[in-house]
């Protein structure tokens, strides 16, 4: 009978992220995964890049887990975790920062507790390549602050702002928070129009609209697969943010 370390095996997106209690916004467009290969690990797209040794203890309840880091920032540090197997979906519950293991699949503010569900990789689920003409993109390069966020008709916690940074070079785009990617891909605008489009790992595209003058960018864009806003009001749906160009 297949262990619960032969049922990880393979590739596993990450399709829902909680930490400290706080759902991660744009999840979908960080293409964050986890790759376990007999009892190694690699995690991509958290932002940095992790390997290193897993342990899975199936006859605790909960299920416990310990990731050991080799490689990476977190090199020389270990995560202890919870976990729970359906399927193609597996559920973590994990530390972040030390402390003590979790033993339920919450989290609360300030536990460094993170809340993962993962789906597994089935075929490619790499970036879709996208043809784009040369476009003059020079005033939307660089590094920017998040001033403000509003996703789905509810503002961001004032921490997220604060950690908020939008870096853009040529026509590529990555937007990150708390040190974390919420979104890479690739953008295209109208100018006369001023419209905006990203185009996110798994082939998805998102459709908005900007305002930009004075090293300040005002954006609002619809979720995957919806059209495209005609205003900056808030809404189900829709992320609106506004960003200040650094320095």
């Amino acid at each position: 009978m297949p262990t619960d370390l032969d049922r990880l095996q393979g590739c596993w997106l990450v399709a829902a992220l909680e930490v400290n209690g706080q759902p991660v916004p744009s999840v979908a467009g960080m293409n964050a995964k986890i790759t376990v290969k007999g009892d190694l690990f690699t995690t991509t797209g958290m932002g940095a890049d992790f390997d290193g040794t897993l342990t899975l203890r199936p006859t605790r309840k909960p299920r416990t887990f310990d990731l050991k880091f080799e490689t990476g920032p977190e090199k020389g540090t270990s995560s202890l975790g919870i976990y729970e197997l359906k399927g193609d979906t597996w559920r973590i519950c994990l530390t972040t920062r030390g402390g003590n293991r979790p033993t339920a699949f919450v989290t609360q503010r300030g536990t460094g507790h993170a809340l993962e569900t993962l789906a597994r990789v089935k075929g490619d689920v790499g970036m879709k390549e996208v043809e784009l003409e040369p476009q003059d993109l020079a005033d939307f390069g660089g590094e920017w602050q998040m001033l403000s966020g509003v996703m789905d008709g509810k503002a961001l916690p004032e921490e997220y702002v604060k950690t908020g940074k939008r870096v853009a070079e040529g026509n590529q785009i990555t937007v990150s928070i708390g040190g974390r990617v919420m979104l890479r891909g690739l953008f295209r605008v109208d100018h006369a129009a001023s419209t905006i489009d990203y185009f996110l790992n798994g082939g998805k595209q998102q459709l908005g609209i900007y305002e930009l003058g004075k090293g300040r960018l005002k954006t609002t864009f619809a979720a995957p697969g919806l059209a495209r806003p005609g205003d900056f009001k808030p809404g189900a749906g829709r992320t609106v943010t506004e960003w200040q160009l650094k320095k």
